[in-house]
């Protein structure tokens, strides 16, 4: 009766959880020929202020690239990858489904934008345009609980690879129905102002 114990910092989703759990399994039974169901996983969860790593506490340390993944924000990196296909395909309606119910944009040179509906048409505005593609550039993440801050860099791009602008971004993230959903979306352009 193969018992793992798998001690991990913790802010993982519930099916990160469960895939990893279903993977250690499957190992289990593969490699050394245990019953599936005589096989026992248990995950401890530990918080950033109770791990201690090179004589430092995680919640002391790092990089803002290390604080992506040591507080596993793999879920918004996710996110952030599902957005960019999902805008490449120009789906506007699947664009205001990643946002919370009463999220915001907060353009340059514009209103507040609130509401998915609201939000699809502005989406659907700019897909119109001819913006093609987007890339965002996670630089950094911070958790509090079920709302996260994310800082980043995007570029937008037309066709054949046209960059049509890049600048940078902040979203505070909010967990809606068990879900990573942007609630404030904010950016600006780098780029210089066309005279």
């Amino acid at each position: 009766m193969p018992f793992i114990n798998v001690k991990m910092l913790e802010g993982r989703s519930e099916e990160q959880k469960r895939e990893l759990v279903q993977a250690m399994t499957d190992a289990m039974v593969n490699i050394c020929g245990a019953k599936s169901e005589c096989t026992t996983v248990v995950i401890d969860e530990v918080s950033r202020d109770h791990w201690e790593t090179g004589g430092a506490l995680i919640s002391d340390q790092g990089s803002p690239r290390k604080e992506i993944m040591a507080n596993s924000d793999a879920d918004l990196l996710a996110a952030d990858h599902d957005f960019m296909q999902t805008f490449g395909r120009g789906d506007a309606k699947a664009i205001a489904a990643r946002y919370t119910s009463d999220g915001q944009l907060l353009p340059a040179h514009s209103d507040l934008v609130t509401g998915r509906q609201v939000i699809q048409d502005f989406w659907q505005a700019a897909i119109d345009t001819g913006i093609k593609t987007v890339q965002l550039d996670t630089l950094e993440v911070e958790g509090y609980g079920g709302t996260a801050i994310e800082v980043g860099k995007y570029k937008l791009g037309g066709e054949e690879e046209q960059v049509l602008d890049e600048g940078k971004y902040i979203v505070i993230w909010k967990r809606e129905n068990g879900q990573w959903r942007m609630h404030r979306d904010i950016w600006n352009t780098s780029m210089a102002a066309s005279v």
